[in-house]
């Protein structure tokens, strides 16, 4: 499984951000579900084939928690951001995205539609 640092070129973030990166159909589907918590500095990116709303699509059933869901396109430029509740039926971007970034729901203020991410792949 791949791992991904995230950091925000437009505006630094107040803490560092780590993610696995679900390119899997399998993976993408499972996302977070079942999972207890999610630490401050952790999250998952998943990944899509191309820019597309429906592709890029959460549901949120099966949620322990709430989260912060940034969507970005392929430039990884964020066209949305929303604070995901658990069991929520579904959640679509407002512009198509190819990358879903979940992370804890404290993050939601850090990030703003238009804001330009950048992905460093480690281990």
């Amino acid at each position: 499984m791949k791992t991904v640092y995230i950091q925000n070129l437009t505006k630094p973030l107040k803490l560092p951000l780590k993610a696995r990166f679900y390119d899997d159909f399998i993976s993408r589907g499972i996302g977070l579900m079942f999972h207890p918590l999610l630490d401050i500095s952790d999250g998952i990116v998943l990944v899509g084939k191309s820019e597309s709303r429906l592709e890029s699509s959460i549901h949120m059933f099966f949620m322990r928690m709430n989260l912060t869901v940034i969507w970005l396109n392929k430039q990884y430029v964020i066209v949305d951001v929303k604070l995901a509740k658990r069991w929520h039926p579904i959640y679509l971007p407002i512009q198509p995205a190819q990358y879903v970034l979940e992370v804890s729901e404290s993050r939601l203020k850090e990030f703003s539609v238009g804001d330009q991410l950048q992905f460093n792949f480690g281990d």
